[in-house]
């Protein structure tokens, strides 16, 4: 996302870009261990749930407490070197907000936070107005496979945590409203594609249509015969269709 705000501007400015970067994956690696943490404190994970080896396994959970807390210091000075400590907070208030209400409408948690708010936050940086159709349909497109990735992942711990407090929308709705909130997400991404080519014709963006109009379709029949198998699927193509993004608004 910092790379994307970045080809709004002119040129390249190192003052602004590495310490944005650093701040995005900063961010989201708070938000990673304060759900790690938050989770084991209410007792989420248990030996039925899937997934990799949380951080609260291997470390006391009052030693991750004392690392959450050095960590969010650094992103508060990261964030005054922007003088953005406002919206910085509100994004870890947001991340420790979704742990801590057991992911309650969590999809809709990141896709405002890690589309339109964190959008806003980066435009800020390189002092670009937010208000522009490419940002706006950038903050979608963040926000939209942000909320997908998160929608994979609940489906894929459904079972798991129906025997835990976490109340997810998988859990509250089932697996039929969780998938189709997943098939609208991944479909706002290509929407905004088709948004993009006629905003900007280009063969760039017609070739991105066709790569992955019929890759989301094959991850929206997925969610419904495979739904607890989609998430490395749906990895591999936000990380294609990012890589291909970014590459076709340099060219474009």
């Amino acid at each position: 996302m910092s790379f994307c705000c970045w080809l709004s501007v002119s040129s390249l400015q190192h003052a602004f870009s590495i310490p944005a970067l650093l701040l995005a994956i900063g961010l989201q690696i708070w938000a990673n261990w304060v759900n790690d943490y938050l989770d084991f404190m209410n007792g989420i994970d248990h030996a039925l749930r899937q997934g990799p080896t949380r951080w609260t396994s291997r470390l006391t959970p009052s030693f991750m407490k004392i690392i959450l807390c050095l960590w969010c210091c650094l992103l508060f000075v990261c964030a005054s070197y922007f003088k953005m400590k406002i919206l910085v907070g509100i994004l870890i208030l947001i991340a420790w907000f979704y742990s801590a209400w057991l992911g309650f409408a969590g999809e809709w948690l990141s896709f405002f936070a890690c589309g339109p708010l964190a959008t806003y936050l980066f435009s800020s940086i390189y002092q670009v107005s937010f208000w522009q159709w490419d940002l706006l349909l950038l903050s979608i497109i963040n926000g939209s496979w942000s909320a997908a990735l998160l929608m994979a992942n609940n489906m894929r711990d459904r079972i798991s945590d129906t025997h835990s407090p976490k109340k997810s929308t998988c859990v509250w709705f089932g697996q039929d409203w969780a998938s189709m909130q997943y098939q609208m997400f991944i479909l706002m991404c290509i929407w905004c594609l088709f948004a993009w080519l006629i905003f900007r014709p280009s063969w760039f963006w017609l070739l991105m249509m066709c790569v992955f109009l019929p890759y989301a379709l094959r991850l929206c029949m997925m969610s419904l015969t495979t739904p607890t198998a989609l998430l490395y699927p749906t990895l591999s193509f936000i990380f294609r269709y990012c890589f291909l993004f970014s590459f076709c608004a340099s060219y474009s």
